[in-house]
């Protein structure tokens, strides 16, 4: 019975840890864009700039297939569709946490899913990771280890 408990707990403690980090992060410097002569924000962003930009991604993702435009290379395109799929990443993880009673370990794998897009996003545009960035992937993998630690068997 004692180690039930320990094991239950764990998951919460995972998952708290996580939302720690996360809040974290959102204060802290997430990324380095390169200014390449484009429109857009240039330099350090925040990590709460790239929450609501990576939410924002859906919408321009709709304008884009809607008005189509020509002299958007296919790296850019792939790199919105990434971005689209990281925006969900923040809103999964706020399902984890409200639902703890649940075995999510779904919503936990296509958490990490998002996580990954993002990281992928970064690279084809070559923006460069700063400790935000780390903090919000460590907080997102505690929160999302907390549900797939929850589904382990117990002996």
């Amino acid at each position: 019975m004692k180690d039930e408990t320990v094991t239950g707990r764990a998951p919460a403690a995972l998952a708290y840890i996580g939302l720690i980090l996360v809040s974290l992060s959102l204060f802290l410097p997430a990324v380095n864009v390169p200014s390449d002569g484009s429109w857009g924000s240039h330099g350090i962003q925040t990590g709460w700039k790239c929450a609501i930009g990576a939410s924002i991604g859906a919408l321009a993702l709709v304008y884009s297939v809607v008005e189509p435009h020509p002299l958007h290379p296919l790296r850019d395109q792939v790199a919105m569709l990434l971005l689209t799929v990281a925006g969900l990443a923040n809103p999964l993880m706020v399902v984890c946490l409200l639902s703890n009673r649940f075995r999510n370990n779904k919503i936990a794998m296509l958490m990490i899913a998002c996580v990954v897009c993002a990281w992928l996003t970064m690279s084809l545009l070559s923006y460069q990771p700063l400790v935000g960035q780390f903090t919000w992937t460590a907080g997102a993998l505690l929160i999302a280890g907390g549900e797939l630690f929850r589904i382990v068997p117990r002996s």
